[in-house]
């Protein structure tokens, strides 16, 4: 989900040593809270500079935040600046969330025997250093639904209990089993077949599987958008809903078509009239009306980039506002937070590694979690995330570009640059590289030409061609 979704988000001040262990940590860690989209953390590290000195710089920023999050191990026990944000966010009253890490020393912290005196706050402590970014992850998630949740009040003597809970749509119909996955291992597999030939033994595939694999090949430009193979793999999906859903993700899945024929007028005037269909249904939970939301607001900037305009007020956009529930797709959600931790997990390894070692044969992983984030998108008829399994593929290309010399990946992470017109990061490579043939060669060139011409509008495919004119040339 993107980070803009949600505009009051919770404010968390990350506090540990700097440098080294900890640089990675909190970086990593700030990556992944804040692509909750519910989450804006403060990490020194990422933070602009400024004419304030160190601890005023730092200091005075915790005020501003509702969750202290203080990362130790104990093996370094606290710095100076550490324990000054410490006492500044007792001092301020603020929620307080302790890490500690005994991985190399059992002895406890001055902090952490007075959070066991006192009882201050809740406190978690990790066996090993490399958990700690999934620890603070979970500990921090949880701690905002705890204090989401409405407390229950109970009364004795007249023995009447009251508890104050927030109406949950049903979500019966919306449930995606495990087994859902198991039926596309051609779609799994293409994305890593396409950059890494793993020689892995393939089952034969299901008619189901081979619709699917031909939609993500659309999706990664591979090929060019059929109608009729379309229709097919609606059908399919269709297929997998109860009756109640069958007619709404029909018209979902309309749209997405309306998207990629290039429609986007069409498409604008399909989500509309979804959203008023969904407008107070008792029936649909308020998350996938959100997602119909996101889809409608994201095509109306759409539709205004083609045309030159930028509307003060999108329909879209004024749903989500009204809706009283975070912006989130549960299946969805899981499934892009395994991709970010294994972004992170492998720029880890491509700053901590040695150079000689070799470990390409562990990226089936990787790449199946970008196909099943596919799947589901398509299952749903969710057109902002068919477009972000591209966006995903992309981050994912970046990290093992740097960390293996592997001219598929790297030529793969230019395509995907240029289709997504990024100038800033095609800026970036050429300050590495001194000629553009060391970029894309010739055959490399033409693959990326190719695609483009699969883009679904006129707007993104002049948008490439002139970001392709600009930074690449013909050896």
């Amino acid at each position: 989900m993107t980070n803009e979704t949600v505009k009051h988000k919770v404010n968390v001040f990350i506090s540990s040593r700097c440098g080294g262990k900890y640089e990675i940590a909190r970086k990593a860690l700030e990556k992944l809270l804040n692509e909750t989209g519910l989450v804006q953390c403060y990490c020194f590290e990422t933070e602009p500079g400024c004419s304030m000195s160190m601890p005023s710089a730092y200091l005075d920023q915790i005020p501003l935040h509702q969750l202290f999050l203080l990362i130790v191990d104990n093996e370094d026990d606290i710095s100076d600046a550490t324990m000054a944000e410490y006492k500044k966010a007792k001092e301020l009253g603020l929620r307080i969330i302790a890490i500690f890490c005994n991985e190399t020393k059992k002895e406890k912290t001055e902090i952490e025997s007075e959070i066991i005196k006192t009882g201050l706050c809740k406190f978690v402590t990790a066996s090993k250093f490399s958990d700690i970014v999934d620890l603070s992850y979970r500990t921090v998630i949880q701690d905002i639904v705890t204090n989401y949740m409405v407390k229950p009040t109970v009364s004795t003597n007249n023995i009447s209990v009251a508890e104050t809970v927030k109406e949950i749509t049903p979500t019966t119909n919306l449930k995606i089993e495990k087994k859902f996955f198991d039926e596309f291992e051609l779609t799994k597999s293409t994305i890593l077949d396409t950059f890494y030939k793993s020689h892995s033994e393939k089952t034969m595939p299901s008619a189901e599987d081979i619709l699917f694999q031909k939609i993500l090949q659309v999706i990664l430009c591979n090929t060019s958008f059929d109608e009729s193979t379309f229709d097919k793999a609606k059908t399919v999906v269709i297929d997998k809903h109860s009756n109640e859903l069958k007619e709404i993700i029909q018209e979902r899945l309309e749209a997405v078509k309306l998207y990629f024929l290039g429609r986007i007028d069409d498409c604008v005037s399909k989500l509309s009239e979804i959203s008023e269909k969904l407008k107070g249904s008792s029936s649909v939970p308020s998350w996938f009306c959100n997602d119909v939301a996101i889809d409608l607001r994201n095509m109306i900037n759409l539709q205004d980039s083609l045309i030159g305009i930028i509307s003060i007020d999108n329909k879209g956009q004024a749903i989500l506002d009204k809706s009283d529930e975070y912006v989130y797709f549960p299946t969805i959600d899981r499934i892009a937070n395994d991709i970010n931790q294994n972004i992170i997990k492998e720029y880890r390894k491509s700053n901590l590694q040695s150079p000689y070692t070799n470990t390409l044969g562990g990226l089936d992983s990787i790449f199946t979690n970008v196909s099943s984030y596919f799947c589901v998108a398509f299952l749903y008829g969710s057109i902002t995330h068919l477009r972000l399994t591209r966006v995903y593929l992309t981050e994912i290309l970046e990290v093992l570009s740097q960390e293996y010399s592997n001219r598929e990946f790297h030529s793969e992470f230019i395509r995907f640059l240029i289709l997504q017109a990024d100038d800033k990061k095609l800026k970036d490579i050429l300050r590495t590289y001194n000629r553009s043939a060391d970029i894309v060669n010739s055959v490399e060139l033409t693959k990326i030409i190719e695609s483009i011409s699969y883009l679904p509008t006129e707007y993104d495919r002049t948008h490439s061609t002139l970001l392709l004119l600009k930074y690449i040339k013909t050896p």
